[in-house]
């Protein structure tokens, strides 16, 4: 457990905000400290930065950041914002790629909340995608860049979700600003379904579960569901 070819191990939370993916996530890290898997922080991942020099210096770099380009592109309107998102989605393959497949890094975990697909779906924010057909296999050809990360989908019922983003402390996101409840749930909704669509055509190594379960027992089916395919 925690090796994948003599790389990192990543797991990817996915699903709308207040679903419950933080929480989970901290149950399997508790998890595997218990199991004495060590762990590479997200936040050095999620905080990396590439420029033009990586970029023009590996073919699989200059590959992927095409791809997310060609997705930008697809999604309408073109805005700044959109644009913001685009360079995440790419920093956050590129941070996976330098700080988690070299081979000194092996039998270790990084587990994100935040991470590639989530970084797709804020990239379409209320966008328009002209082509989902060719958007959702430029995210599919992204992911297939790893042979080392499984996606956790988080299934969870809008309204549960809102309830949760009602009760908690804001953090700072976009969609914490809105105030009107159907505004609210019509912008999850969009995001739920984008979701969907990405898990059925995008993603293939994958575990879903229902975050109405209790975290623990979340936990346990995702560490699980890793020794049996690691």
């Amino acid at each position: 457990m925690g090796q994948s070819n003599g790389k990192t191990f990543i797991i990817e939370f996915n699903g709308t905000p207040g679903a419950g993916k933080t929480t989970v996530a901290r149950a399997v890290k508790r998890r595997l400290r218990d199991m004495k898997v060590k762990e590479i922080s997200s936040s050095r991942v999620l905080k990396y930065r590439g420029g033009c020099k990586e970029i023009m210096g590996s073919k699989e770099a200059r590959y992927v950041y095409m791809l997310v380009l060609k997705a930008f592109l697809l999604i309408r309107p073109v805005t700044r914002e959109r644009l913001k998102y685009m360079k995440t989605v790419y920093n956050y393959w590129l941070g996976i790629k330098k700080l988690c497949t070299s081979k000194n890094q092996s039998n270790r975990v990084c587990i994100l909340d935040q991470g590639i697909i989530q970084g797709f779906v804020s990239m379409a924010y209320l966008g328009e995608i002209r082509n989902k057909k060719e958007y959702y296999e430029c995210i599919r050809r992204v992911m297939d860049t790893f042979d080392n990360v499984i996606c956790v989908n988080c299934t969870v019922n809008v309204d549960r979700s809102m309830m949760r983003m009602f009760t908690r402390t804001p953090n700072g996101g976009r969609l914490y600003q809105i105030d009107d409840a159907k505004e609210l749930k019509k912008v999850l909704e969009f995001q739920k379904k984008q979701f969907e669509e990405i898990r059925q055509t995008a993603i293939e190594q994958a575990i879903t579960i229902d975050m109405n379960d209790p975290a623990e027992n979340n936990a346990e089916q995702i560490i699980e569901y890793c020794k049996e395919h690691f």
